[in-house]
């Protein structure tokens, strides 16, 4: 089981650092001030902090609710929906904290692009959550030493 949340705390920081950079690409970019620090500005730095993020998130805020899930609420349509909108809550949450309302009345910044990037991350964590223990398990057979 160990195994399984360590991938998944990769997978993890791969879906949230792409959910991130998704949301900069569709609304930071419309930002064109030398106020906002974003993509253009900061290059490669930019989804390596959000990597960094996703890090310290997974094991504080994702890991129990997963762990909860897995102990408690066993079907997948069930999961999915919980997952895809905590995830859509997230974005939300994330969209607020990039974005103050500066940037987003006078360049028309969307909220409903961080909802759904976010709870598009979160539909893909909760099909990889319940598919990788079939795929790591009949992955296992086929190890040789």
């Amino acid at each position: 089981m160990i195994r399984h949340y360590l991938f998944m705390w990769f997978n993890f920081m791969v879906l949230f650092t792409l959910a991130s950079f998704a949301l900069e690409v569709l609304e930071g970019n419309k930002i064109t001030t030398t106020e906002y620090w974003g993509l253009r500005d900061l290059g490669l730095v930019f989804p390596f902090l959000w990597a960094s993020a996703a890090f310290v998130i997974y094991p504080v805020l994702v890991l129990p609710v997963s762990w909860v899930m897995h102990r408690w609420i066993r079907t997948l349509p069930l999961r999915i929906l919980l997952f895809t909108c905590l995830g859509a809550a997230g974005g939300l949450l994330i969209f607020r904290e990039s974005y103050n309302e500066y940037f987003v009345h006078g360049y028309q910044l969307q909220r409903s692009t961080a909802a759904l990037t976010f709870g598009i991350m979160g539909f893909c964590y909760t099909l990889v959550d319940r598919y990788l223990p079939s795929l790591l398990s009949r992955n296992r057979g086929n190890v040789r030493a």
